[in-house]
């Protein structure tokens, strides 16, 4: 195997937009909520704005109104936020933690993997947000 080209870093990070809309225009996919990969749910805020957005434009279109009105984009831009704000907190939060190498670090990690491996509610409210379950 040979190299073909110059290696380029890609910086593992995550970006969440202030505003997922504006007059006339609406941002999703990464340009929206671009998740660190740790939780691989990028691809699936991208589908979940995607379907979001094109609901409210079809309500709008079903009620014969402006579909890039404000308040239709508005509605996408709460309802978005509502469903990805917490996941994109808690994957940071977990990615800081998985990143440090204090003594501290190490011991709430340690703390965290044992309370979910003895506290099955624990894991079960973890694995239904993941997955997005209900129950």
């Amino acid at each position: 195997m040979t190299l073909d080209t110059e290696l380029f870093p890609y910086p593992l990070v995550g970006t969440y937009a202030d505003r997922f809309h504006a007059n006339r225009y609406a941002l999703i996919g990464d340009a929206a909520v671009g998740m660190h990969p740790v939780t691989a749910h990028g691809w699936n805020f991208g589908l979940r704005g995607a379907a979001t957005l094109a609901a409210e434009i079809q309500t709008a279109c079903d009620l014969g109104l402006d579909f890039g009105a404000r308040d239709v984009l508005s509605r996408y831009s709460d309802a978005h936020r509502q469903a990805t704000w917490a996941m994109y907190v808690g994957t940071n939060t977990l990615v800081g933690l998985y990143t440090k190498t204090t003594p501290l670090a190490k011991l709430a990690r340690k703390s965290l993997l044992m309370l979910g491996q003895h506290l099955p509610p624990a894991k079960r409210i973890i694995m239904n947000q993941l997955t997005e379950a209900r129950g």
